[in-house]
């Protein structure tokens, strides 16, 4: 029997299963190149590390499937490393949250969806399913989170930073107010 190539497993894996799933970040797809996913996995599943599926962890852990890894990561990337401007700090703050959902819907799909085909593969009861569900949806909303948060860190650090620019005129209006006051005290 011959070893596997597992670099030509990782070519079909990106180019068959996340590149159709509109993965078209390069650098997402360079690290998932860099990234040796057989190395994470028991010895006994590291032919299957490629496979459009979960695979179990040690520790009651799980990998994600490499569609779903790569469009958290491609999120991840987007909204990390945007550009500085107004219009990102904007989008950040009102849009994102948009966003997430929108991801957060398709990667938890896609992981229901391979959660039946393992349980029926694998003879899961009811309640394994559903508590397997719930811990994919929490993993998802989790990672989401954390990156929604970072980047609205950095758009809500940018716009109160400007904060003293609307107290200024204020600013100004006290002196104002406390000059004239003084006067009129010692002209009355």
């Amino acid at each position: 029997m011959q070893p596997m190539d597992f670099e030509k497993a990782r070519f079909n894996m990106v180019e068959q299963q996340v590149r159709p799933w509109d993965v078209l970040d390069q650098s997402v797809l360079d690290l998932l190149f860099v990234v040796k996913r057989e190395d994470f996995v028991p010895a006994a599943l590291r032919s299957m590390a490629f496979v459009d599926t979960e695979l179990p962890l040690p520790d009651g852990q799980c990998m994600l499937a490499p569609r779903v890894e790569a469009r958290l990561l491609a999120f991840e990337r987007q909204e990390l490393r945007a550009e500085p401007g107004w219009m990102t700090h904007l989008r950040q703050v009102t849009l994102l949250p948009v966003q997430q959902w929108i991801t957060y819907v398709r990667c938890v799909a896609e992981l229901q969806r391979q959660l039946h085909k393992l349980a029926a593969k694998n003879d899961w009861s009811a309640s394994d399913l559903r508590r397997r569900k719930r811990h994919a949806r929490r993993l998802v909303d989790r990672y989401l989170n954390a990156v929604v948060r970072v980047a609205q860190y950095t758009a809500f650090e940018r716009l109160f930073a400007l904060w003293h620019l609307a107290h200024l005129p204020f600013v100004y209006l006290l002196i104002i107010s406390a000059v004239v006051h003084v006067i009129a005290v010692h002209a009355y």
